[in-house]
């Protein structure tokens, strides 16, 4: 795409055959521009190249699956906004982004796959039952959080249908509002916390931005809901745990904030914060709440 601006539309489709003998999704290689462009529209296309890389910015992306490493990149400002809609965000494919990430909306985010954005309003990725795709969140979600106040969300809400597994959320400035999982496993939320022993994240201390707050976490599964995971931030407000394994080998993992708990209970086994008690580790076998 060349001389394109923030009015200019790409639409690419397809119609499907009366006779029904069509073999699936198309294929893309990989679409560049040297401009912006406020839509590009390609819903019944794989992307199995480079991906999709624009010198400006990229108002609204729909696409099918983002494959083989495949790569989304824009340029733009944090005043400015991107909505992405896509399907499997497969095994490490990256999303970089100078714009705020409005909204994304997926099936599935892959195995080592990434997000880097100055801020995000809302992620959500639900599953595609009828196509056997779990609505599982395995990446990385990095937020600078530029120019956000310390009140204002640089993350807004991150819905999994699924689990969360060897999934990273870090929010350098800026608060978050929720995260919600099925399960949580082997995952960090770290919002302005900078583990002192990052093997050790919640027993080992850290440094903490004051005054970022993470509003909410929460868990479904009435097994195995939270696993070996850690949260950190200045200010927690509410963590409800629908389960949690106790048992992590002698490794603590929980909870940890520096200037304010709200509350934070388990289902499975039973466990309430108690703020009233003087202990600053309050702790369900390896399970930890600091404060």
């Amino acid at each position: 795409l060349a001389a394109t601006d923030e009015g200019s539309t790409l639409m690419i489709k397809v119609k499907k055959s009366r006779t029904g003998t069509g073999t699936g999704t198309l294929q893309i290689d990989q679409i560049t521009g040297d401009g912006s462009c406020r839509l590009i529209d390609a819903r019944d296309f794989d992307f199995v190249g480079a991906g999709i890389a624009m010198d400006g910015v990229l108002k609204a992306l729909k696409i099918h699956d983002l494959l083989s490493n495949g790569v989304i990149m824009a340029s733009g400002s944090g005043l400015q906004n991107t909505s992405i809609l896509a399907h499997n965000l497969d095994d490490g494919c990256a999303i970089n982004l100078g714009s705020r990430l409005k909204s994304l909306r997926a099936a599935r985010f892959g195995v080592g796959a990434t997000i880097v954005a100055p801020a995000i309003g809302a992620i959500s990725i639900k599953a595609d039952r009828r196509n056997a795709i779990p609505g599982d969140f395995r990446g990385t979600i990095t937020v600078s959080g530029d120019g956000i106040a310390t009140n204002q969300n640089a993350l807004g809400k991150l819905a999994v249908s699924g689990t969360m597994s060897t999934a990273t959320v870090a929010v350098a400035n800026g608060s978050v509002g929720s995260i919600s999982a099925f399960q949580m496993i082997d995952s960090t939320v770290f919002v302005g916390y900078t583990p002192t022993v990052p093997g050790n994240p919640i027993l080992g201390g850290g440094t903490f931005v004051a005054d970022l707050r993470l509003g909410s976490v929460s868990t479904r599964s009435i097994s195995n809901g939270f696993v070996n995971s850690d949260i950190a931030a200045s200010e927690v407000g509410q963590v409800s745990l629908s389960s949690v394994v106790t048992d992590n080998g002698g490794l603590g993992f929980g909870v940890a904030a520096s200037q304010h708990i709200g509350g934070v209970m388990v289902k499975t086994p039973a466990f309430h914060w108690m703020p009233s008690n003087p202990a600053n580790d309050q702790s369900l076998g390896d399970f930890h709440v600091r404060h």
